[in-house]
């Protein structure tokens, strides 16, 4: 009789060490499927990077400031290729072709260069010093049409066409300069004519006929 008990205790407390062993068991699996519950959880907000867990913030902002510091540098070597960059290949091609622009709308305001028709008439010593002769001269060189003659009040006087900026540099020389020998003491200057598409022409040296009908050279 006392060795039925023995054996029943014996096998209850052999029961019972299986029972524990198992609780622990079940105890490390549920510890073990909460660290992977948590690693997957983690998962979803950061990173992964050589064994260690970085915020994926953290990882954006460190590319945006290496892409910063690498367009600065760029920049502070050669500003005119960071500027072309930053449009693409695109970006110089643009700028020539602005330039080139701008050229071709200078050709084509010289081209289409108002032509234009005045009147003037010098006061002073300009009678008799070649004046006529000279003023003749420098039209031509600057491409200036017109004509120029003496008149009865000691002045000459006449006409001046072409360019408007070849208009104007014959004035400055009628106002400032004429011949050698004149003595200028001012020059008058009628308001501009819209030539349009007329013809400049030559410049020539007239005669003019006095009252009493005599030619004066």
């Amino acid at each position: 009789m006392f060795e039925v008990r023995r054996l029943g205790t014996s096998r209850t407390a052999a029961t019972a060490a299986v029972s524990s062993e198992e609780d622990k068991q079940k105890k490390k699996r549920k510890r073990k499927l909460s660290k992977r519950e948590r690693r997957a959880r983690l998962a979803l907000t950061y990173g992964r990077g050589a064994g260690k867990l970085v915020p994926r913030t953290f990882l954006a902002a460190l590319v945006v400031f290496f892409l910063y510091v690498l367009v600065l540098g760029v920049m502070e070597r050669d500003p005119a290729a960071a500027l072309r960059g930053a449009g693409g290949t695109a970006g110089g091609p643009a700028l020539a072709e602005d330039v080139e622009g701008d050229d071709q709308g200078l050709d084509a305001m010289k081209s289409v260069e108002r032509m234009i028709e005045v009147d003037f008439e010098v006061f002073g010593t300009v009678q008799k010093v070649s004046m006529r002769k000279y003023t003749q001269r420098r039209a031509k060189e600057l491409g200036v049409g017109g004509s120029i003659e003496n008149s009865e009040a000691s002045t000459v006087r006449g006409t001046l066409r072409g360019k408007e900026s070849k208009v104007r540099a014959m004035q400055e020389w009628l106002r400032t300069t004429g011949s050698p020998k004149a003595r200028i003491e001012r020059a008058a200057f009628s308001t501009d004519r819209d030539l349009g598409d007329g013809e400049v022409g030559s410049f020539s040296i007239k005669k003019i006929i006095l009252a009493n009908g005599k030619q004066w050279a």
